[in-house]
C-alpha cells in the first residue's frame, strides 16, 4: 500500500491543527487561507527543507503589498458596496488586487523570498478580508508559529527515523 498520500496529510494536518486551536481559542485569525498551501508545501517538500526566510519573507511581503493596496486603494470601497455591475467599488477592489500582487510580486523578486502562497496572503489583506494593520501582524505571528512547528516536526520524525534505522542495523 502507498503511504505517501496519507503521510503528506497527516502532516499537513499537523502543521495546521496548532493554530487553529490557538485561533479557536483567542479569537484572532491565526489560521487563513493562505496558511494552508503554505502547510502543503511543506509537507511535500519534507525533505528539501524550505527556508524560513522564503515562508516568512514571502508572507510579509504579501502582507507589505496587500495592506499598502488596501490603504491606498480599496478600504473606502469594501467589498459589501460591490453591488452592481461596473461600480466605482468593484473598479477599485479590481486595481487594488492588481496593485497587491504587483507589489508584492516585486518585494519577492528583489528580497528573494519568492513563496508563492502570499499571493493569496496579499489578496486576503487587499481585498479587506483581514482589513486592520494588527490583522497583518497576525498573519506573520501565524505563518512564524508554522515555520516553527514544521521545523519540530520535521526534527522528530528525522529523529525517529534515524533511530529506526540504528536499530534496524544492530
Amino acid at each position: 500500500m502507498n503511504y505517501k498520500p496519507i503521510t503528506i496529510s497527516f502532516k499537513a494536518t499537523m502543521l495546521i491543527l496548532p493554530l487553529g486551536i490557538i485561533a479557536w481559542y483567542s479569537g484572532n485569525a491565526f489560521i487563513f487561507p493562505s496558511l494552508g498551501p503554505t502547510a502543503y508545501l511543506m509537507a511535500v517538500e519534507w525533505k528539501s527543507k524550505l527556508s524560513l526566510r522564503e515562508v516568512l519573507g514571502g508572507h510579509i511581503c504579501g502582507v507589505i503589498g496587500g495592506a499598502i493596496s488596501y490603504f491606498w486603494l480599496v478600504s473606502p470601497a469594501t467589498m459589501i458596496n460591490l453591488s452592481g455591475l461596473q461600480s466605482e467599488a468593484g473598479l477599485q477592489i479590481a486595481l487594488g488586487a492588481g496593485l497587491a500582487i504587483f507589489l508584492t510580486s516585486v518585494l519577492m523578486i528583489l528580497t528573494k523570498t519568492s513563496h508563492p502562497p502570499a499571493c493569496a496572503t496579499t489578496l486576503i489583506l487587499s481585498l479587506g478580508f483581514l482589513p486592520k494593520i494588527y490583522d497583518g501582524f497576525i498573519i506573520i505571528f501565524a505563518v512564524a508559529v508554522l515555520y516553527l512547528l514544521y521545523h519540530f516536526l520535521f526534527m522528530m520524525i528525522e529523529k525517529a527515523n534515524k533511530n529506526r534505522n540504528l536499530n534496524e542495523r544492530g
